[in-house]
């Protein structure tokens, strides 16, 4: 498993007010992703991760909304659909990025 500390970013969701959020931590455990907000926000972030043959750069965009939608991500190279989600409380989001799924979390990391 791998632990990845992200640096804050300001937010670039023109729907949702201007605000700082950050993202805590990421897991990586074989092909899944576990990313952990410090609030309910839109959070851009630039993520590079470590393997062991090679070092790969991703962009994420992470938006927690109260309700479903279809996202494109900052490289427009695939849709990131959100489901299951709640405004109030801090919870992981069922996503698909390109090669990597964000499951569901049983519990919250600070």
């Amino acid at each position: 498993m791998l632990l990845i500390s992200l640096l804050n970013e300001k937010l670039r969701n023109k729907e949702m007010k201007r605000e700082k959020a950050s993202i805590r931590s990421i897991q990586l455990k074989n092909k899944s992703m576990r990313i952990v907000c410090k609030q309910s926000s839109t959070v851009s972030n630039n993520t590079q991760i470590k393997t062991n043959r090679k070092e790969v750069q991703t962009t994420a965009a992470v938006v927690l909304i109260n309700h479903s939608k279809t996202y494109r991500n900052s490289l427009n190279l695939t849709k990131i659909k959100l489901q299951k989600l709640s405004f109030h409380s801090k919870t992981f989001n069922s996503l698909n990025l390109t090669k990597m799924k964000l499951q569901e979390a049983s519990q919250v990391i600070i």
